[in-house]
Protein backbone atom coordinates (compact mmCIF):
# COMPACT_ATOMS: atom_id res chain seq x y z
CA UNK A 1 0.00 0.00 0.00
CA UNK A 2 1.24 3.48 -0.54
CA UNK A 3 2.21 5.69 1.96
CA UNK A 4 1.09 9.40 2.23
CA UNK A 5 4.61 9.85 1.96
CA UNK A 6 5.33 7.85 -1.01
CA UNK A 7 2.16 9.96 -2.80
CA UNK A 8 3.93 13.32 -2.07
CA UNK A 9 7.13 11.87 -3.93
CA UNK A 10 5.23 10.94 -6.41
CA UNK A 11 3.12 13.92 -6.98
CA UNK A 12 6.97 16.22 -6.65
CA UNK A 13 8.59 14.03 -9.38
CA UNK A 14 5.10 14.38 -11.47
CA UNK A 15 5.93 17.39 -13.16
CA UNK A 16 2.71 19.09 -13.41
CA UNK A 17 1.52 22.25 -12.19
CA UNK A 18 -1.63 21.09 -10.15
CA UNK A 19 -3.17 18.04 -8.64
CA UNK A 20 -5.52 16.76 -7.58
CA UNK A 21 -7.37 13.46 -6.33
CA UNK A 22 -9.88 11.24 -8.74
CA UNK A 23 -12.32 8.16 -7.82
CA UNK A 24 -13.25 6.37 -10.39
CA UNK A 25 -14.58 2.89 -11.51
CA UNK A 26 -12.25 2.54 -14.34
CA UNK A 27 -8.68 1.17 -13.91
CA UNK A 28 -5.46 3.18 -14.71
CA UNK A 29 -2.08 2.75 -14.75
CA UNK A 30 0.22 5.82 -14.02
CA UNK A 31 1.16 7.78 -16.88
CA UNK A 32 -2.66 7.18 -18.70
CA UNK A 33 -4.52 9.83 -19.72
CA UNK A 34 -7.65 10.95 -18.00
CA UNK A 35 -11.27 10.55 -19.40
CA UNK A 36 -13.06 13.49 -19.71
CA UNK A 37 -15.68 14.14 -17.14
CA UNK A 38 -19.73 14.72 -17.71
CA UNK A 39 -21.39 17.33 -16.30
CA UNK A 40 -24.02 17.00 -14.49
CA UNK A 41 -26.82 18.49 -12.56
CA UNK A 42 -29.34 16.50 -10.29
CA UNK A 43 -28.37 13.09 -12.57
CA UNK A 44 -29.32 15.20 -15.87
CA UNK A 45 -26.32 15.29 -18.25
CA UNK A 46 -25.60 18.26 -19.27
CA UNK A 47 -22.15 17.67 -21.44
CA UNK A 48 -18.22 17.60 -21.49
CA UNK A 49 -16.38 19.12 -18.78
CA UNK A 50 -13.06 20.76 -19.92
CA UNK A 51 -11.29 18.28 -18.53
CA UNK A 52 -11.12 15.46 -15.59
CA UNK A 53 -12.67 16.27 -12.10
CA UNK A 54 -10.75 15.89 -9.03
CA UNK A 55 -10.78 17.20 -5.48
CA UNK A 56 -8.25 19.40 -5.45
CA UNK A 57 -5.45 20.02 -2.62
CA UNK A 58 -4.78 23.09 -0.36
CA UNK A 59 -1.72 24.71 -0.56
CA UNK A 60 1.39 22.22 -0.46
CA UNK A 61 5.00 22.63 -0.06
CA UNK A 62 6.50 19.17 -0.55
CA UNK A 63 8.81 19.77 2.62
CA UNK A 64 8.25 16.48 4.15
CA UNK A 65 7.01 18.48 7.11
CA UNK A 66 3.24 16.70 8.73
CA UNK A 67 1.19 19.91 7.37
CA UNK A 68 1.29 18.04 3.73
CA UNK A 69 0.65 14.66 5.12
CA UNK A 70 -2.26 15.94 6.60
CA UNK A 71 -2.95 17.77 3.93
CA UNK A 72 -2.87 14.66 1.17
CA UNK A 73 -5.09 12.72 4.11
CA UNK A 74 -7.85 14.89 4.17
CA UNK A 75 -8.11 15.24 0.24
CA UNK A 76 -8.02 11.50 -0.15
CA UNK A 77 -10.57 11.14 2.51
CA UNK A 78 -13.10 13.58 1.17
CA UNK A 79 -12.91 12.37 -2.53
CA UNK A 80 -13.39 8.93 -0.95
CA UNK A 81 -16.55 9.54 1.16
CA UNK A 82 -17.63 11.90 -1.25
CA UNK A 83 -17.70 9.97 -4.58
CA UNK A 84 -17.46 6.17 -3.78
CA UNK A 85 -21.30 5.78 -3.61
CA UNK A 86 -22.15 8.36 -6.25
CA UNK A 87 -20.34 6.47 -8.88
CA UNK A 88 -20.05 2.85 -8.09
CA UNK A 89 -16.31 4.01 -7.77
CA UNK A 90 -13.55 1.12 -6.81
CA UNK A 91 -10.33 2.99 -7.24
CA UNK A 92 -8.89 6.22 -6.12
CA UNK A 93 -6.28 8.04 -8.02
CA UNK A 94 -4.06 11.02 -7.75
CA UNK A 95 -3.89 13.34 -10.80
CA UNK A 96 -2.19 15.83 -12.23
CA UNK A 97 -1.70 18.26 -15.28
CA UNK A 98 -0.58 22.19 -16.12
CA UNK A 99 -4.24 24.07 -16.50
CA UNK A 100 -7.44 23.99 -14.14
CA UNK A 101 -10.77 25.83 -13.71
CA UNK A 102 -12.90 25.50 -10.38
CA UNK A 103 -15.89 23.23 -10.77
CA UNK A 104 -18.94 23.14 -8.91
CA UNK A 105 -19.07 20.64 -6.37
CA UNK A 106 -16.99 21.06 -3.01
CA UNK A 107 -13.65 21.08 -3.46
CA UNK A 108 -13.53 20.34 -6.91
CA UNK A 109 -11.27 21.11 -9.71
CA UNK A 110 -11.34 20.36 -13.43
CA UNK A 111 -7.41 19.74 -14.45
CA UNK A 112 -7.52 19.83 -18.75
CA UNK A 113 -4.88 17.16 -20.08
CA UNK A 114 -5.07 15.53 -16.84
CA UNK A 115 -2.77 12.02 -16.28
CA UNK A 116 -2.54 9.50 -13.79
CA UNK A 117 0.22 10.29 -11.22
CA UNK A 118 -0.26 7.27 -8.94
CA UNK A 119 -2.95 4.50 -7.80
CA UNK A 120 -4.24 4.74 -4.34
CA UNK A 121 -4.77 1.26 -3.31
CA UNK A 122 -8.20 0.54 -1.49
Amino acid sequence: MMTIENILKEMENGNCAIYGVRTDSKKYVAGDWCDISLDTCDNEMLGELDGTSATGFGFLYFDGEQEDIDEVKKALDFNWDFYKEKYDAKYQYIIGGDEYDYGQDEHEIIIKNAKVICLIEK
